[in-house]
């Protein structure tokens, strides 16, 4: 497991407005006849910098309803009240006003993030809105007011000279529109564990089997779990991708390489001096995105010689599917 104090981790999650499509997919599951699809989060500059994130709930009868969380950058902690209105200005001259729904604490970056010889504070709120609404605010947006408490003074005016919350919105809004219809579950029951330390939160997904045909026909089952690592300090995301390859031996820094269904590899290498028949490589999310989209076979590299497994359809995709949107059911971001 990779350590929280990681100060070189790369920022996964957090995108540029100008991003679009599935590269900005964040997850894509269904649950209790649900279907839930949400974008990443993507930065908004302003006098008041926000992240913004957008979520489809399709219901089971088809009918949808949209949720967009905001994290407004502060150099103070406040927490939004629940029913506190957003107050959204387009560049046509209409008016969408959205309440606040949210009321738990916030678990993003609870104790600020550095910046510079500072500290900010991401607070939040998470709005429900019809596509009519939505409509609107895609249309561009010239302003927002963010309540944040119950004063005169309580809010906060961000003015947009260029729609940059509305362009953000809108990369959002296609990369949720354009998600495929998917039947992946995602489900508590897939994860082992999930605890929280100081702001930080490890969850560990159960291993799935996966069966696999080796170089000379034979059949063996390869087990595969994910571990997703949230730093509080940073507010960033990490994952290991653990493999479990009965009697293979493969020593630290040997090249782990998957093949992609369309021929594609990529390359990583085992991360730890590890017992025979484990193995564990750090994908990047845009890498992780990549193996979920396809995996056709894996070859390790041994002390002695390459060890290659192929595997029939999507199977191990479709399983690393469930095990990562699984674990979005209860990640931070």
């Amino acid at each position: 497991m990779r350590k929280f104090i990681y100060a070189a981790l790369a920022a996964l999650f957090i995108l540029p407005a100008l991003a679009s499509g599935q590269d900005l997919l964040r997850f894509n599951y269904q649950k209790n006849g649900y279907t839930f699809t949400g974008s990443e989060r993507i930065r908004v500059e302003g006098t008041n910098p926000l992240y913004v994130q957008l979520q489809k709930i399709t219901f089971p009868d088809k009918g949808v309803v949209f949720e967009m969380r905001v994290d407004v950058e502060d150099s103070e902690a406040w927490k939004m009240p629940k029913n506190a209105p957003l107050t959204v200005s387009t560049t046509a001259g209409k008016t969408v006003i959205l309440k606040n729904s949210a009321d738990q604490p916030n678990l993003v970056a609870p104790k600020g993030i550095k910046k510079g010889n500072s500290r900010v504070w991401l607070n939040y709120g998470e709005y429900y809105f019809e596509k009519a609404d939505l409509e609107k605010m895609l249309s561009g947006v010239s302003k927002i007011e963010v309540t944040r408490r119950w004063s005169s003074s309580g809010v906060i005016d961000i003015v947009y000279k260029d729609n940059e919350f509305g362009k953000a919105l809108s990369s959002a809004f296609e990369a949720v529109n354009g998600a495929k219809t998917t039947k992946i579950q995602g489900s508590s029951d897939n994860l082992q564990s999930v605890s929280d330390l100081n702001g930080n939160r490890i969850i560990t997904s159960k291993r799935f089997s996966v069966s696999a045909q080796d170089k000379t026909g034979i059949t063996q089952d390869i087990e595969v779990g994910l571990k997703y690592l949230y730093y509080a300090d940073s507010n960033k995301e990490s994952y290991d991708l653990y493999l479990f390859p009965d009697g293979v031996s493969v020593p630290d820094g040997g090249a782990i390489v998957f093949t992609l269904n369309s021929g594609e590899e990529i390359a990583l290498k085992q991360e730890q001096k590890l017992p025979e028949g484990r193995v564990l490589v750090y994908p990047t999310i845009e890498q992780l995105k990549r193996l979920m989209g396809g995996v056709r076979g894996i070859s390790m590299q041994t002390s002695t010689r390459e060890r290659s497994y192929v595997f029939s359809a999507d199977n191990f995709s479709d399983r690393l599917s469930t095990l990562y949107q699984s674990i979005m059911t209860a990640a931070i971001l």
